[in-house]
């Protein structure tokens, strides 16, 4: 029963620190980033991919699966968001 409640408890933590993350980014920008999901589980799935997969231990996973999300996401800042924003319509 123990186990069940830590296991609770953590899953909670975690979907509060996303839904944080999508408040701290709506607040600022008043533009629903969607883009920010897709690096969420990106960032997941690549350091499950480079630890089980690859056979990297957890801690080398982790800060290159951030990294490697954080990269991608600043590409498609510059690449599209940053465009929208300053020549889109004024609903984007």
């Amino acid at each position: 029963m123990t186990q069940v409640l830590i296991n609770s408890l953590a899953g909670a933590c975690l979907s509060l620190l996303i839904a944080v993350s999508f408040w701290l980014i709506y607040a600022t920008t008043r533009i629903f980033y969607i883009t920010h999901a897709a690096a969420i589980a990106l960032g997941a799935y690549g350091c499950f991919w480079l630890s089980h997969q690859m056979g990297l231990p957890f801690f080398v996973a982790l800060p290159a699966s951030v990294a490697a999300s954080a990269a991608i996401l600043l590409a498609a800042e510059k690449a599209l968001f940053r465009n929208l924003r300053t020549d889109g319509p004024g609903w984007v």
